[in-house]
């Protein structure tokens, strides 16, 4: 009975904990490190803490999650959150190492760069500390190091109290590009609105317990808030370091707006949330508290799919480390619907026709996006291919473009041999040393390919798949296709084909032909750039550990499968909800 009572005391004690407290689970240690944080904790760590405009994600926990819809399953805001790029944005070992990478090459525009990569993966940290007057530091003893005042904020990504705040006036607009955003920097709690997508929503209990004001506001449905910061600009350095300009680093939100699914009205209109935070389609309690509460239709998952597997299966495999704040199953959810996008709702591929003539056997495939903006988008380190082997009778590889390789290279591919070289986007391929990669390479101010986002003027090569309805012609200058393929009359708004021709001559028959579209989120060829750095940088060499531990293999997201006997042609599409990694 008495452990009774201490377990029911234990729990009414958490449930009444003010929101200026802090917790944590696996702790192992606690000491004081003033500021506004004053409990450090070694172990996988939660934190719950706040200022004058935000709150740590936990506060929020308190009453959106262990939430279920009328069928029963679980749709809880925080723990679906809690699992994904956008709640590790901060935490991102990749995108630390990058940020110092950049620093070690321009240490002359540090504070800029800190600034401006903190702002959309630290937004709460960076906002307050600018407010605050006290300026942006990332590496040594700033918002990366535990012992600074705000490394709970910064690590807590892309939080709840940071997309609900944001202001609608400008979205849309360039001057809200680059976060941008606008939040209110007057108002103080517990009148500080909070934004959320249904009408009348209830005050009373969230003020008492946030500290923040509920209200509604559409622009929380409009992609043009996702805008914000995935349409990100950087200052442009020629080799003297000077800045000479600016170019897009990433442009997702101006790839959707040059699509099919932009158009308000139109049969194929999708916003970004209709896609990354899907409906649940039955009713569900958005909030545990207060119980009088009645469910709302059309709740918009927290799910946020990307692309990006492979890092979250990085912060799930090494939580500690990395001061994960979600649960290992919440990571390993977030990591199995990542998987399940990249594979059922991507792109795929099919093959159009076979025919021989002349010794030599000729595959004509298409690739479709199925995306609403380039696949793959976002920051100029991601890639897929096309991997097409050719077979004679026996089961003999007779002809293979695109193999990868176990360290992540592609057999032929240019780039990842020479890093000052590239693949070339092709029409015909003729040969295994020529592939078929769609990403974006891009070029320095003396015309030289270069992983370094800050001297990165234009793309030398741009043919990543674009979506449904996209005007190659018509595209402004940030979102082109570059290279050859803005020469290639089949590769359109959509999908892109290309023919392969094998030599078969004197080889058994029948012919048996796969064509698959694999996926990287990071290309051989930035991390061999990226791992350059390494003796400079520990950053740079924690995660060249972590990536040699993780299961960093291509993903298959489509596959085609075709033979060919030489009278018929029998067809076989293979579905792509059943294709695995590669062994």
């Amino acid at each position: 009975m008495n452990d009774r009572l201490i377990i029911f005391f234990c729990a009414f004690v958490c449930l009444c904990l003010p929101a200026s407290l802090s917790f944590a689970q696996g702790c192992v240690s606690m000491q004081g490190a003033g500021g506004p944080f004053p409990l450090s904790w070694s172990g996988a760590t939660t934190y719950v803490s706040e200022t004058a405009l935000f709150a740590h994600s936990s506060n929020c926990a308190f009453c959106h999650d262990r939430l279920m819809d009328g069928r029963g399953y679980d749709v809880s805001f925080f723990t679906d959150w809690s699992g994904t790029m956008m709640a590790n944005a901060g935490r991102d070992p990749l995108w630390q190492a990058k940020v110092h990478s950049e620093i070690l090459r321009s240490p002359h525009l540090k504070t800029v760069i800190e600034e401006r990569c903190s702002r959309c993966h630290m937004p709460m940290a960076n906002v307050q500390a600018e407010i605050d007057g006290g300026g942006i530091t990332l590496v040594g003893g700033g918002l990366f190091s535990p012992g600074n005042q705000f490394h709970a904020l910064a690590v807590d990504g892309v939080s709840c109290a940071l997309c609900h705040q944001i202001q609608p006036g400008n979205l849309g607009t360039k001057s809200s590009f680059s976060g941008s955003f606008s939040i209110d920097r007057f108002a103080g709690k517990p009148y500080r609105l909070l934004f959320g997508p249904f009408p009348n929503p209830v005050a009373a209990g969230m003020m008492g317990r946030s500290g923040f004001l509920p209200g509604y506001e559409v622009h929380m449905e409009e992609s043009a808030l996702c805008g914000t910061c995935h349409t990100v600009y950087v200052p442009v350095i020629d080799a003297t370091g000077a800045v000479v300009g600016e170019s897009p680093e990433q442009t997702p939100y101006l790839e959707w707006r040059n699509s099919a699914f932009s158009l308000r009205g139109g049969k194929e209109y999708k916003s970004c949330q209709r896609c990354h935070l899907p409906k649940n389609g039955a009713g569900a309690f958005i909030s545990l508290m207060p119980r009088r509460l009645l469910p709302r239709m059309n709740v918009g998952r927290h799910h946020m799919n990307g692309g990006n597997a492979l890092l979250l299966s990085i912060l799930r495999d090494n939580p500690v480390e990395m001061e994960v704040n979600a649960s290992w199953d919440a990571l390993e959810r977030a990591t199995w619907r990542t998987l399940e996008q990249l594979r059922r709702r991507t792109a795929d591929i099919a093959i159009e026709g076979l025919s021989a003539g002349d010794g030599t056997l000729e595959v004509r495939l298409r690739v479709t996006n199925e995306t609403g903006h380039k696949f793959p988008t976002g920051v100029p380190l991601r890639r897929a291919w096309i991997h097409l082997t050719v077979k004679d009778g026996s089961g003999k590889v007779v002809f293979e473009s695109g193999r990868p390789r176990l360290d992540g290279s592609i057999d032929g591919n240019d780039a990842d041999s020479d890093l000052s070289m590239h693949e070339p986007h092709y029409d015909l391929i003729d040969s295994p040393e020529k592939v078929q990669i769609y990403e974006a390479i891009t070029m320095d101010t003396e015309n030289n390919v270069t992983y370094t986002f800050l001297r990165g003027k234009e793309h030398i090569k741009d043919n990543r798949l674009l979506p449904r309805g996209f005007d190659k012609a018509g595209a402004s200058p940030e979102i082109q296709v570059h290279g050859e393929a803005s020469e290639d009359w089949n590769f359109v708004g959509g999908s892109d084909r290309v023919t392969f021709r094998a030599s078969t001559a004197g080889l058994p028959g029948p012919f048996s032909v796969r064509a698959e579209i694999l996926y990287s989120s990071i290309s051989h060829a930035f991390l061999k750039d990226l791992n350059s750095l390494q003796g400079k940088s520990g950053l740079i060499r924690r995660f060249g550990r972590l990536y040699e531990k993780a299961d960093a293999f291509p993903i298959v997201i489509g596959v085609a499968e075709e033979q060919y006997s030489g009278f018929t042609a029998g067809y076989q599409a293979v579905s792509s909800a059943s294709m695995g990694r590669l062994p």
